[in-house]
């Protein structure tokens, strides 16, 4: 039960669940807003598609590096592996991989939404999976910083 508690602090307590609420706000609030956004995604409008198509990649793939190192130091796992609630730490670079990578979906159907002329929809689905990431690097960032100070005071 301890750990499926963890599991929905961790989902519904996140930055990245506050961006899709604040997103979700937007849209209802401002969807002019979004559609005005949304039109920069356009294919040919600025002819910048294939390059905003790979950054929710290099997000994923950044959180799934810095998570690796901050789960393995170097010369300093089993002091880390040691440590009772080393659990906790493993589980949110997971969900934070987990979030990224639904972010690349997302971000994919958001584009196609567009493409489509569902422009504020998949502005805001774009949107909201490009902040989901970028919390999620940021987060598994913040961890690393935070474990490297830590393990070099024990």
């Amino acid at each position: 039960m301890k750990r499926f508690a963890d599991w929905l602090r961790i989902i519904f307590w996140s930055p990245e669940f506050a961006s899709i609420l604040i997103v979700a706000g937007v849209t209802y609030k401002w969807p002019q807003l979004l559609h005005r956004i949304g039109k920069y995604f356009i294919v040919d409008e600025l002819g910048i598609e294939t390059s905003i198509l790979s950054l929710p990649i290099i997000l994923t793939v950044a959180t799934y590096k810095m998570g690796r190192d901050l789960l393995n130091p170097e010369d300093k796992r089993e002091i880390l592996t040691e440590w009772p609630e080393y659990w906790l730490l493993k589980n949110r670079v997971r969900a934070a991989l987990a979030f990224s990578a639904g972010s690349c979906v997302g971000f994919i159907v958001g584009w196609f939404l567009i493409q489509e002329g569902e422009v504020e929809i998949g502005a805001a689905t774009s949107m909201a999976s490009i902040l989901v990431g970028a919390f999620s690097l940021v987060t598994v960032a913040m961890a690393k910083i935070d474990g490297r100070d830590v393990l070099d005071g024990m």
